[in-house]
């Protein structure tokens, strides 16, 4: 009876607000979403690092050489990568369960063709998938490599070793509504990247600096192949700007930036805050120079 009377006399605004927290904690497209599936990414990589481990061990345990020092190294690699891993992995989902204090968006900042700020984090860095956020936690773009099955864990293996690099790749970028553009990367060590629309028309090519050592650039061509933009990271290769062929700043990202106004959503995420300035981008461009920083995050994100 007490508790009944607890529950009907709750004031309103303590219903809303747990009304509130379990749409946020079960919103597909929210952050605690994002929390929950990189969780699961980092025990499944502590789990296949907990494997190797034991596999490595059981080897030399069989074998007549005995334990060298490169053997030990490598066990301690494994050792550290696994409970760095589940560490994560439990960290991530800590995260999932708790709820944020939001800022207030209109419906156009949910938009990656006119929102003006945004966050690029990844969600399987190893694989080089990125979710962007707008600064209220939802969701509105994703970056998906299309590998699935043995293909997808010899990417990982591949980039491990880092030479993922000198592979063809596919990538998709998909909002609420499903996918929008398609990437593409050519093999050799180039790493010529072709934005296409979904329907198959090329939008644009962005060529990666692969032999100046003094500075951190990919030049961005359209369709035709003329010279657009470029990505420019400077010699750091950490803060990039991204400016058309008059050397004008279209997009400014903040390497591991946290936006003011969100500060407890993001502290946990590793990503890339992102200032576009739409007015200053054609609209037949638009494509182009929205796609840029994805660029950056797979390309000089190591």
């Amino acid at each position: 009876m007490m508790l009944a009377t607890i529950s009907v006399f709750a004031p309103p605004s303590s219903r809303v607000t747990l009304n509130d927290e379990d749409k946020q904690a079960e919103d597909p497209m929210g952050i605690n979403h994002y929390y929950r599936r990189t969780g699961r990414a980092f025990f499944l990589l502590s789990i296949i690092s907990g494997v190797s481990f034991v596999l490595f061990l059981l080897l030399y345990m069989v074998s007549d050489e005995g334990f060298t020092i490169d053997a030990m190294q490598g066990f301690l690699l494994l050792s550290v990568m696994t409970l760095g891993f589940l560490i994560a992995g439990f960290v991530k989902r800590h995260r999932a369960g708790q709820t944020y204090a939001t800022p207030e968006l209109i419906a156009d900042e949910h938009d990656l063709h006119v929102v003006n700020r945004v966050v690029i984090a990844p969600v399987i860095h190893l694989l080089r998938e990125y979710q962007v956020f707008a600064l209220d936690g939802k969701r509105i773009a994703e970056v998906r490599d299309l590998a699935r099955g043995w293909r997808r864990y010899a990417a990982y293996f591949l980039e491990l070793i880092g030479i993922r690099m000198f592979f063809p790749k596919t990538l998709e970028v998909h909002n609420d509504k499903g996918a929008i553009y398609r990437l593409e990367k050519e093999a050799g060590i180039h790493e010529i990247y072709r934005l296409y629309s979904i329907e198959g028309t090329q939008l644009a090519t962005y060529q990666m600096n692969v032999f100046n050592p003094f500075k951190t650039y990919a030049l961005i061509y359209d369709a035709s192949g003329n010279l657009i933009g470029e990505n420019d990271g400077g010699i750091s290769g950490q803060q990039f700007n991204i400016k058309d062929e008059s050397d004008n700043t279209l997009i400014d990202m903040k390497y591991q930036g946290i936006p003011v106004e969100a500060l407890e959503l993001f502290s946990g995420i590793n990503g890339d805050l992102v200032d576009l300035n739409h007015k200053r981008i054609p609209e037949t461009l638009m494509p182009a120079f929205i796609i840029a920083p994805v660029i950056v995050k797979l390309h000089f994100r190591k």
